[in-house]
């Protein structure tokens, strides 16, 4: 505001204005009419100065009226008392009144200054009025005000708010003294990419963009960021490596941040190597948000050395290091190496979090693990997390996954009443895979009649999975009319479900038509379960009809159900040909397959090529050894067998019931009786396998001494 001589002023009320006016605090409203009052009684509002100050201090107190009537009353308006009754307006947000008001004093007046320019381009601003602020510059113009830096800028910054990037540029490069302001006006646009950004204007976020005079670290990572969000890798990281060649600005926390969650989710790892290159340049690495960015990054990328390398490096770990990578290890089979972590992060005193008591659960998944998941529930139950479903729920599934029915039945019965779908789930799932199938059709009928939850595809897959197992196919006929009826059907596992049920209870020709009408919405598995189907009710012609009809590329799975219907027919050239497919895909090297693949040439005699599938079998599992040794024994060589049983007890691999069969069945054929009766003691007493009927049908040296038992008699 310009000044006014204002030595008429009393002294008092002159230091009680200026302190009202200029205080930190909202004027209270009573003070401001009393100094009012004062000054009608010392004659001081006729004075300009003082009425205009009153007129501020109004405004301050947000009394629009009294400061209106103030206005009304002052005999001789000058351009300042204009100027603030207009800044009054706008300070209490009545935009259009004070442009309203900025008539009447070119009217009443006929003149401003560049007080009241100012004061019109920031009404103008707020209004979005584009046509008006083009006219205040020209005329500004005229009377060589735009020379003014606090004007320049003004008009920079209202510009750029109103998406005129074009003339916000022109009017900064005039500023020949550039100050903060005149930098912050010309980057206020980035509130401008954020909003669009917000309303997913990818688009039109760019274009801004693009027209930007000078771009700092907030525009760039906010372009990135929309890139990233938007899931377009290669702007995002194009426009990353732009940022880097730009010079003005280097990427930053916020930066790296964004784009390592992008090559974690998407599987870039190359693009993650990079990103990590340069945190390692800028020392940007220290970090801890970084290293956890890092570390998540590589082991989503299956990359768990490089993973552990970040981790082990670190000076200093959160709860989220930690959970990164108990929560990887566990996910991709690490199971072991899980459960050490976690004691190093008890041993370390740090209080776990529940995040890293659910990680660390499902790594607890066999026998062998279920007194360190007793642990951990101990901790739970010292920590205070079972206190609700899905804590509980969680350890019964660990529970199940150890094979402790009894345990997780017991967490279930103390939350039965206020379990949910998953917690029925988990017991029913349970049991199929426990094979405590009647318990688990109980369960079932249990959630029917006493739980109020609704029952979900899960339910209806696992419940299928037991009326198949059981052979009930009028109980399977019945789920299929309940699911019909609620309209659960059209879910795909659902439907594959059905066709295995039908399947295994020899009901193919209704997994046929549930096949068949799911045409439009078969997947790779609906295939498969048909297949598998066909070949385990003997019909090999049918599924290798299916076989050449696939829409799909067949995996493994296929491959296995396809060679058993091959041994069924006895086609080898079928056999040989589908090798050939798994050959060519790599698929051979699967240790399912290559044990069904010596199973089959064995039993079409050719042995020789047995032999050349098992060795050429880069992972042979158990059902591959036992593949071979039952081969060996069908072609009657005992010595083989025996030979193999010790490479194969050699390679880390131990026996079971299976392979004792197959191997005293060897010796039986071969006539080594002793070489029976050692190893099934050796079955019994090392390895702890019970004997059951098929060991005794098979053991020669039960035989023998049967013979010596007739001949002493």
């Amino acid at each position: 505001m310009l000044n006014r001589d204002s030595s008429s002023q009393k002294p008092s009320l002159s230091q009680a204005l200026y302190l009202t006016k200029h205080s930190s605090q909202k004027p209270d409203i009573s003070i401001v009419n009393a100094l009012h009052c004062l000054a009608l009684k010392t004659g001081s509002v006729d004075d300009t100065p003082t009425s205009t100050s009153l007129l501020t201090v109004y405004s301050r107190a947000g009394d629009l009226g009294s400061a209106q009537a103030l206005f009304n009353d002052i005999v001789t308006k000058d351009v300042v008392s204009w100027n603030v009754i207009i800044s009054s307006y706008i300070y209490n947000h009545r935009v259009q009144a004070a442009l309203a008001l900025f008539g009447e004093m070119m009217k009443d007046i006929g003149e401003f200054d560049l007080t009241t320019l100012l004061v019109v381009l920031s009404a103008l601003s707020r209004s979005n009025s584009f046509k008006q602020c083009r006219v205040l510059h020209s005329i500004s113009f005229k009377l060589c005000l735009d020379l003014d830096s606090f004007l320049v800028n003004a008009l920079t910054d209202i510009y750029g708010k109103l998406g005129d990037l074009n003339s916000a540029k022109s009017m900064f490069l005039r500023i020949e003294y550039r100050d903060t302001t005149s930098w912050n006006s010309i980057m206020v646009v980035n509130a401008l990419i954020l909003f669009y950004l917000k309303f997913n204007d990818v688009n039109a976020a760019e274009k801004v963009f693009c027209r930007l005079i000078v771009r700092d670290v907030v525009s760039w990572n906010a372009m990135i960021g929309g890139f990233a969000e938007k899931g377009r890798v290669s702007e995002a990281l194009g426009l990353l490596r732009k940022m880097q060649l730009d010079g003005m600005v280097q990427p930053d926390l916020v930066t790296t941040n964004t784009i390592l969650p992008l090559c974690a989710e998407l599987n870039l790892p190359q693009q993650g190597r990079w990103i990590h290159g340069f945190t390692m340049w800028r020392g940007l690495w220290l970090d801890l948000a970084v290293m956890n960015s890092l570390m998540n990054m590589y082991s989503k990328c299956n990359i768990l050395r490089s993973s552990k390398i970040l981790f082990k490096a670190m000076p200093n770990r959160d709860l989220i290091s930690w959970n990164t990578m108990i929560a990887r290890y566990t996910q991709n089979g690490f199971s072991k190496e899980a459960r050490v972590l976690f004691r190093e992060l008890i041993g370390s005193g740090m209080q776990c979090g529940m995040s890293i008591v659910l990680a660390i659960l499902p790594s607890c998944d066999c026998q062998e693990a279920l007194d360190f998941g007793e642990l951990v529930h101990c901790s739970i139950l010292k920590s205070g997390f079972l206190n609700n479903v899905f804590t509980v729920n969680a350890l019964m599934f660990m529970y199940m996954n150890c094979g402790d029915m009894v345990a997780c039945f017991s967490l279930f019965q103390s939350i039965w009443v206020i379990a949910d779908v998953d917690s029925w789930n988990t017991v029913i799932v349970g049991c199929v895979q426990n094979g405590y199938l009647g318990e688990g059709l109980e369960a079932f009928n249990l959630m029917r009649q006493l739980s109020c939850v609704n029952l979900d595809p899960i339910t209806m897959v696992s419940i299928l999975s037991v009326c198949g197992n059981l052979g009930l196919v009028f109980y399977g006929k019945f789920i299929h009319g309940f699911i019909l009826k609620t309209l659960m059907e059209p879910d795909l596992r659902v439907r594959n479900a059905l066709i295995t049920m039908y399947c295994r209870c020899d009901d193919i020709k209704s997994a046929e038509s549930i096949f068949c009408r799911s045409h439009c919405s078969r997947n790779l598995r609906s295939w498969n379960c048909m297949i598998s189907g066909l070949a385990q009710n003997e019909n090999g012609k049918r599924a290798l009809k299916f076989f050449h009809h696939m829409e799909f590329d067949p995996n493994e799975i296929t491959i296995v159900s396809i060679l058993s219907t091959c041994t069924q027919l006895g086609a080898l050239r079928h056999g040989m040909e589908i090798n050939g497919y798994a050959f060519w895909f790599g698929l051979h090297q699967n240790a399912f397959i290559s044990a069904t693949l010596v199973d089959k040439y064995s039993k079409c005699g050719r042995l020789e090529i047995s032999v050349w599938a098992f060795r050429n079998s880069m992972d042979k599992s158990v059902a591959s050894w036992n593949s071979m040794i039952s081969t060996y024994g069908f072609h009657g060589h005992g010595k083989k067998v025996i030979e193999l049983f010790f490479e194969m007890c050699e390679s880390g691999i131990r026996g079971t019931r299976g392979t004792f069969i197959s191997l005293l069945s060897a010796c039986s054929h071969s006539g080594l009786v002793d070489e029976g009766q050692l190893y099934y003691n050796l079955m019994i007493e090392e390895f702890g396998i019970n004997q059951t009927t098929e060991h005794h049908v098979c053991s020669c040296w039960k035989v023998a001494q049967c013979s010596q038992g007739k001949d002493k008699g």
